[in-house]
């Protein structure tokens, strides 16, 4: 019996590296290095490490020009050529691109002909050559499996592999790689980054630009990133016209977190959660009144929880956070005076900012180590983790913070826990949510405390 299973989505990059280092090869081929006084010329190549982050790396088979900057100039096989900026890190013939976006000319877009290919830094003006895009195909980094909506079949193995996801006009096809389990298994151990998924971007008007589409990405990026805790890899977009002809790529640093688990609280159980999170995310991110401040915090919350900082740092990042989003939500926009705001305790300012989003100001139960590190008229959550990031920078002796085991520890999740919810409520989630509890299970979900009888964790 014939089934009608979709075939999983081909990158443009492959899953599985040729590079004895795993790196993603982008160029390997002639190329030149033009630098101010001289050019040389030889068999090159460009990658994508994949250690610590993407970043993109070339080499030439002979000396370079010592110059800063310099161009690189390629040409594929089919006979198109571009061009893009470039660092040196070594005149033997090694060097960094930290961004090249390139624009395919019209004179390209034809095997029968070769022409020249402008790639616009990061600070050059796109002049008239902004390409209509039908698509972008997207590579994702450290995403894992999750809970998708749709069977994909690969030979004779049918898997639970894509995830849809429409909002305000936009389409997101993002299927798994089918080897997922084998392939993160394997990175864990070299800490290397791994290609995870590929994604189709699309517009239901048909067409877009580089920019709304840059735009886009960065928004499911940063969604994503603060679903998990941690940087997963949204890069190297490649756009199509609607004759299915590559007009632009993009080639630059991108954030990537360590392929290693953290606490989250998006069940990955639930991808019905993740669908509302992308859609308030991305509503947020495309209206320039509400982007910078969805922005900024979950930036915070991500870096709280993923960063390689101690612990210490983590909690004073987590703090920060919840004093930020506070003061755009009470100052910014609301009606209190910079004066006043300020005059308040942080403690207070805290306990009022959960208690109008019916987030519970008790310290949890499982938190006994923290209840047993604050004073006793401290025994609330606003109070204990604003008593624990003072004594963090102004203890009444050196060992005060640390005196009880895992009390730091609990205050961080905490804060974390406190800083993940209030950017939930500010976009309007009604979804479920994991609490952070040592011993917990990490796919165990309730939901969020601002919805009606919604049972406590």
């Amino acid at each position: 019996m014939e089934d009608n299973f979709d075939s999983p989505l081909e990158g443009v990059y492959p899953f599985q590296s040729s590079d004895p280092e795993e790196a993603v090869v982008l160029y390997d081929g002639l190329m030149d290095v033009v630098g101010t006084r001289a050019t040389s010329s030889g068999n090159g190549r460009v990658v994508v490490r994949v250690v610590d982050g993407l970043d993109v790396r070339w080499e030439l088979d002979d000396e370079v020009p010592w110059d800063e900057p310099v161009r690189l100039r390629f040409q594929r096989a089919d006979g198109s050529k571009f061009d893009a900026p470039a660092g040196v890190t070594n005149s033997a013939g090694s060097g960094y691109i930290q961004h090249a976006d390139i624009r395919f000319t019209a004179p390209t877009l034809s095997n029968e002909a070769s022409a020249e290919v402008g790639a616009i830094g990061p600070d050059e003006p796109s002049g008239a050559d902004e390409p209509d895009l039908s698509y972008v195909m997207t590579h994702w980094f450290n995403m894992p499996s999750f809970h998708h909506t749709a069977p994909l079949r690969v030979r004779n193995m049918v898997y639970a592999g894509r995830w849809e996801f429409a909002a305000h006009g936009w389409r997101l096809t993002l299927d798994q790689r089918p080897d997922h389990s084998d392939a993160m298994k394997r990175a864990k151990t070299t800490t290397r980054s791994t290609m995870t998924h590929v994604g189709k971007l699309e517009h239901d008007t048909g067409t877009f630009t580089v920019a709304e589409a840059s735009e886009v990405l960065a928004a499911l990026e940063a969604a994503v990133s603060f679903a998990l805790g941690t940087w997963v890899g949204v890069a190297l977009p490649v756009g199509y016209d609607s004759g299915g002809r590559r007009v632009w790529e993009e080639w630059a640093n991108w954030r990537c977190s360590p392929p290693i688990s953290v606490f989250h609280w998006w069940s990955t159980h639930r991808s019905q959660d993740l669908t509302e999170l992308c859609s308030a995310f991305l509503g947020h991110w495309l209206d320039p009144q509400l982007k910078d401040a969805v922005r900024l915090s979950s930036f915070h919350s991500i870096s709280a929880s993923s960063d390689r900082a101690a612990i210490e740092g983590k909690v004073m990042l987590a703090q920060a956070g919840i004093e930020y989003l506070a003061w755009v939500t009470h100052v910014l926009e609301g009606t209190e005076t910079a004066r006043t705001y300020k005059g308040v305790p942080t403690e207070t300012k805290l306990h009022n900012f959960l208690d109008a989003a019916r987030i519970p100001t008790t310290i949890p139960p499982e938190f006994t180590a923290l209840r047993a590190l604050v004073p006793a008229d401290k025994q609330t959550g606003p109070q204990a983790v604003t008593w624990v990031r003072n004594r963090l920078v102004h203890p009444k002796d050196p060992s005060e913070p640390y005196r009880i085991e895992n009390a730091l520890s609990e205050a961080w999740l905490l804060c974390r826990e406190y800083l993940d919810l209030l950017i939930l409520h500010r976009i309007g989630f009604t979804g479920h949510y994991v609490p952070y509890r040592p011993g917990g299970w990490a796919t165990q979900a309730y939901a969020v405390p601002w919805q009606s009888g919604s049972p406590a964790p």
